[in-house]
């Protein structure tokens, strides 16, 4: 009798740890295989925030100055007297001044540009008879890096520009010009007038200008001061 009990608690101890391993595999085992599945997937690329347009950006900004400097003077640049160039990347956001500064291939003196807002900047032409036009740029300064004695600074730097303020924006100021690399070269001599101004040689022999002012907010440069009084009024506006 005592055998036959021995016997039958045996039997009930094997089939209870033949249940305990069934369970034990079934629920850990199943989830282990789901972990190596998933560990097995690769996670996608993330690229930073921002760059993956900056290709795109930047061949927008060329051809929008390509296309402006081949298309007529528009009606709304005759009646107001300018125009902007909107540069905006295709969700409609201001294209980061980096972009346009590769873009365009110009080069801000470091001093300067380490103060300027990243899409404060702008672009503009004005009608100049004839169909043809001036341009000029406006940078504008980052509030939050300003100082009390920016104003000074800038006047500092922009007379320590001048030496290649030519060669360091004629792609902006004059992008219909193909000037040499000696041509780029040459040596203005800026005057103060009403404002900062120099002339420069074209390769047909005719004169132009660079002519620059500086506000509260930024800089304006432009190719004639005509213009430059235009974007003045934009910027830096008597008070009434």
């Amino acid at each position: 009798m005592q055998k036959r009990n021995l016997f039958i608690l045996m039997t009930v101890g094997i089939l209870v740890l033949i249940g305990i391993v069934f369970f034990v595999f079934t629920r850990y085992g199943n989830n282990t295989s789901q972990n190596a599945d998933q560990s097995s997937v690769p996670n996608p690329t993330v690229l930073p925030s921002g760059e993956e347009d900056s290709e795109q950006n930047i061949q927008s900004v060329a051809t929008k100055i390509e296309n402006i400097a081949e298309s007529p003077v528009s009606q709304q640049a005759i009646k107001e007297g300018a125009e902007s160039i909107d540069f905006k990347n295709a969700q409609g956001n201001k294209i980061l001044l980096t972009d346009f500064e590769k873009a365009t291939k110009i080069s801000i003196i470091g001093q300067l540009r380490k103060y300027l807002d990243s899409k404060d900047y702008d672009m503009y032409y004005c009608p100049a008879g004839s169909d043809k036009k001036d341009y000029a740029v406006y940078f504008g300064y980052d509030v939050g890096k300003g100082y009390g004695d920016l104003y000074s600074g800038t006047v500092a730097w922009m007379k320590d520009w001048e030496k290649t303020m030519l060669p360091d924006l004629h792609a902006v100021l004059f992008p219909n010009v193909n000037f040499s690399q000696s041509e780029l070269s040459q040596q203005l001599q800026f005057k103060d007038g009403n404002y900062r101004y120099a002339e420069v040689r074209f390769p047909d022999g005719k004169i132009g200008s660079i002519n620059y002012s500086i506000s509260g907010n930024g800089v304006i440069i432009s190719a004639s001061p005509s213009c430059l009084d235009k974007l003045v009024d934009i910027y830096d506006p008597l008070e009434p």
